[in-house]
């Protein structure tokens, strides 16, 4: 399961890095700055393949908040899958839980 788990976040994190430089892209236009076709061309063409090319703009500069975010997913689901293994999920317990929690603001409140 932890293998699945790891293929999913690496497809996840793969689609994540697109939409950013889609963003990061988006951004450099409003700026007012161009790229020509065939730059962004040959850089979508290699989409998907073992050489697959990095942004061809310079994006130094830009908003870094977007990778910290991601590179801070990445370590908390990392910590998750090293906690050891999965436990099965207990939803009467979380209700009854969370019943009790309840109760006592209402009681307190």
């Amino acid at each position: 399961m932890k293998e699945d788990i790891r293929q999913f976040l690496d497809r996840e994190e793969a689609a994540e890095q697109i939409r950013l430089d889609t963003q990061r892209l988006a951004q450099y236009a409003a700026d007012g700055k161009t790229i020509s076709h065939d730059v962004v061309d040959a850089w979508l063409a290699s989409w998907g393949t073992e050489n697959e090319g990095q942004c061809p703009v310079d994006l130094t500069g830009l908003d870094p908040l977007p990778d910290l975010r991601l590179e801070e997913l990445r370590r908390d689901i990392q910590k998750g899958m090293d906690s050891g293994s999965a436990t099965p999920l207990d939803t009467e317990e979380i209700k009854a839980r969370g019943r009790k929690r309840l109760a006592s603001q209402q009681t307190e409140g």
